[in-house]
């Protein structure tokens, strides 16, 4: 009569680790592309933040040097003469 092997009988204990394992790993990884998601959004509307203002402060920059431009250009530069 032969003896059949079960496969608690082998491979219970390195079976119940490699799936705890497993497990482990599949619940890390899900955690941290949950993560990874959120902080993906998190830099998307920053970004978008801070081209709103780089923007914002080119045309206040290019308003107030055509002002300046202006202002500088109706100065009178010409000098009365001794006389």
């Amino acid at each position: 009569m032969a003896t059949t092997l079960r496969p608690t009988d082998t491979f219970g204990p390195l079976l119940a680790t490699e799936v705890r394992v497993l497990m482990w790993w599949w619940r890390l990884r899900r955690q941290l592309l949950t993560r990874a998601r959120d902080e993906r959004g998190d830099v998307y509307s920053n970004t978008i933040m801070i081209a709103i203002a780089v923007v914002i402060a080119i045309t206040v920059g290019g308003i107030l040097l055509v002002k300046f431009q202006t202002k500088a250009e109706s100065i009178n530069t010409d000098t009365p003469s001794g006389g």
